[in-house]
């Protein structure tokens, strides 16, 4: 039923949203020498008091891998009556995940490394990490109501 689903539907949508989110906050910022600072976002980089500099390479995907894991956090609450195939996704998202912050720490070690600037965090650094914890609670849950629904089926 969906009431043994109710706390992963909460920690996907979560996620989901926290995976949203990353794509329109700015997620990284490098302050250079106090004249003003460059905004990393998925839409490239902004720039404050600054000349603009260069385009990063492989920006588009960022929000690739953030729109695919906001997509599979979602709709993996619609998977609810098929807890293996619901954590297959899950895992799967986790892997988005995965290649979402290499392709983030990629992105600022590079264009720290083409400025003179240092890194400030963001509310949108943190937000991978959040995405993370939620999709593990996701996982965790969906283990437990799967190992609960097969012990009422051993008792039956």
């Amino acid at each position: 039923g969906i009431m043994i689903q109710r706390a992963q539907s909460i920690y996907l949508l979560i996620a989901g949203i926290a995976s949203t989110l990353f794509m329109f906050i700015p997620f990284a910022r490098f302050e250079v020498n106090g004249q003003g600072y460059f905004s990393l976002s998925s839409f490239g980089i902004d720039s404050i008091n600054l000349a603009p500099v260069g385009s990063l390479e492989y920006w588009w995907l960022l929000p690739l891998w953030a729109v695919l894991v906001a997509v599979c956090s979602i709709g993996c609450i619609f998977l609810y009556k098929h807890r293996i195939l619901q954590l297959r996704l899950v895992r799967l998202t986790v892997i988005f995940e995965v290649a979402c912050c290499l392709t983030y720490v990629l992105q600022c070690y590079n264009f720290q490394s083409t400025t003179t600037s240092h890194f400030v965090f963001t509310i949108g650094t943190f937000l991978p990490t959040m995405v993370f914890i939620f999709l593990w609670l996701a996982d965790h849950s969906i283990k437990k109501d799967e190992e609960l629904v097969r012990a009422v089926n051993r008792i039956r």
